[in-house]
This record gives C-alpha cells, sequence and structure tokens, in this order.
C-alpha cells in the first residue's frame, strides 16, 4: 500500500527516447513531452509489472512465516521481503522507506541472503553496438533501445573492469512467458532457444574474427 516513490531515472529516458518512434501515437505524443511530463510517464509505466521496476524500487512479500498449531496465538511472525532497487535508491534508503511506513517498535528488521546495492550504469559505447546489430540479424524488423535489468546479475562484479556492460538474451516474450517467470511453467520455447544459439554463435564469430570493442564488456 505504500511502495518506493516513482522516478524516470537517464537510462529510461534514454530508453524512452529510443522506442517513441515505434509506438502507439498517444504514446509518441506524451514521450515528445519527457522532458515536463516525467510523473505522467512514471505513473504509465508503474501501471504494468514489467515495467514498474524501471521507474521504482519494487517490493515483493515472498516468505510468511507465524504459527505452528491452528488452535495456538502465534508468539512470532516474520516475513521476507525481496526489493529490487532502482539505481539511484540505496539499500539503506530502503530500510528506512520500511522503517517510515511500518512504524512499529515491536517488528524489527534484518537484512538476510545476498543484499547489494544496484549496479553502476554504464552509457552504451561499443559493445551495445555490436549486440544491437547482431540483434537485428537473429530477428530483423526489431527495434533496440538501452535499459535496465530488474535483477541480480553477474555484471556488479565487472564495474571496474568494462566501460560497457550488457545483460542481454536475443528472445522474444508474449504475455504468457512473461507471467511464467520464476513461476510455474517456466519455460523457453524451442524459437527462442534457436535464437539464443544463432546470437551466441555470431558473437563468438565475431570476437574470432575481429575481436572485442576495446571498451566493452558484455554478460550473454
Amino acid at each position: 500500500d505504500h511502495p518506493m516513490p516513482l522516478r524516470l531515472t537517464p537510462v529510461i529516458a534514454d530508453m524512452l527516447a529510443r522506442l517513441r518512434h515505434v509506438m502507439p501515437g498517444p504514446r509518441r505524443r506524451l514521450l515528445a513531452l519527457a522532458s515536463i511530463a516525467g510523473p505522467a510517464i512514471t505513473r504509465v509505466m508503474a501501471a504494468q509489472p514489467q515495467t514498474e521496476a524501471m521507474v521504482r524500487t519494487t517490493t515483493a512479500p515472498t516468505v510468511i512465516r507465524g504459527g505452528v498449531r491452528a488452535n495456538v496465538l502465534p508468539q512470532r511472525a516474520e516475513a521476507m521481503v525481496n526489493f529490487r532497487i532502482l539505481p539511484g535508491d540505496s539499500v539503506s534508503s530502503v530500510l528506512e522507506h520500511c522503517r517510515k511506513v511500518v512504524r512499529d517498535k515491536a517488528i524489527e528488521f534484518e537484512l538476510i541472503g545476498m543484499s547489494s546495492e544496484p549496479s553502476r550504469i554504464t552509457g552504451p559505447g561499443p559493445g551495445f553496438e555490436l549486440i544491437a546489430g547482431l540483434a537485428r540479424a537473429v530477428v530483423p524488423g526489431i527495434a533496440v533501445t538501452t535499459g535496465i535489468v530488474p535483477g541480480a546479475t553477474d555484471s556488479r562484479h565487472y564495474d571496474d573492469l568494462a566501460g560497457t556492460r550488457c545483460n542481454f538474451a536475443p528472445i522474444v516474450l508474449d504475455q504468457r512467458d512473461l507471467a511464467s517467470i520464476h513461476g510455474t511453467d517456466e519455460r523457453l520455447s524451442r524459437v527462442n532457444y534457436a535464437r539464443l544459439i544463432e546470437f551466441n554463435r555470431r558473437l563468438i564469430e565475431h570476437f574470432a574474427t575481429v575481436g572485442a570493442p576495446s571498451t566493452a564488456g558484455a554478460e550473454a
């Protein structure tokens, strides 16, 4: 009921600018006013789970425990809550938000498992252009854009090693595919599996013949 605030970050503003030409008329006109219509744009994106994580730190209670028997009141209850932290927020700002919302001294907050700050955002760079060209070859007619991955990947270990870090898989997901991610019957179609193989074949062949861009680091 009290989520983290909405915010249009520079990388998502760049993503929307690159996608504007393929958007329907009303959204194309709205994006033309992105410099002054940021709050309206973030509200539109927050209406869909697939894009909400691009404009706010998301909150998801994933494990809830309390009680041991049906006829005994619980002496203790706990909930595990997963946050996907938007660049610009931090672990400490998320904890501060939780304490401000709950306002109950009887409830304790504890970091468990992996707790890491958002990865540093890099510019597109030569690595991005390489991957964009290979993606267009594997899936002709697509629109290519920047963006963020709202989850922890290995790219956070490359902050000091790569000028550009690209988290990318050349697959096309429909609404049914998106709904199955980390859920029941999660799967990959044979067509997308073939795209992955073809993309990586082209990527390896490029490195073998041309070499890697001097400032790029890629995670495929």
